[in-house]
């Protein structure tokens, strides 16, 4: 079996070439640390945000079909990932609208 000729020699590798240091031998300091962990929350973030728009585009989708019993599930699941977002909510009192879920309020109170 031959072997490969360029994993033989090891000469070739240099150990101290300063261009690729692993990510853990090189210095950091805390405004790198600060900023990596805002990069993260922020894709972290988007994704979320990203995950409930598809979920909104669905029960839109169903809205759009008529089929309001079907919609209101990916509206209620918009809802759960990002509970912030008020035009979820309404896409989802629209929906139980369509569906008379809802109790009427009476103003008399009888």
């Amino acid at each position: 079996m031959a072997s490969n000729p360029a994993l033989e020699n090891y000469d070739d590798v240099s150990s101290s070439d300063s261009e690729f240091d692993p990510p853990f031998l090189q210095p950091v300091n805390k405004e790198e640390l600060l900023l990596a962990r805002a990069q993260k929350r922020a894709e972290k973030k988007a994704e979320k945000h990203a995950k409930a728009d598809v979920f909104k585009r669905m029960g839109d989708e169903l809205y759009g079909n008529g089929k309001f019993e079907e919609a209101y599930i990916p509206y209620l699941e918009a809802t759960q990932i990002w509970p912030s977002n008020l035009e979820y909510y309404i896409r989802l009192s629209m929906t139980y609208a369509k569906l008379h879920w809802y109790v009427p309020y009476d103003l008399k109170g009888t």
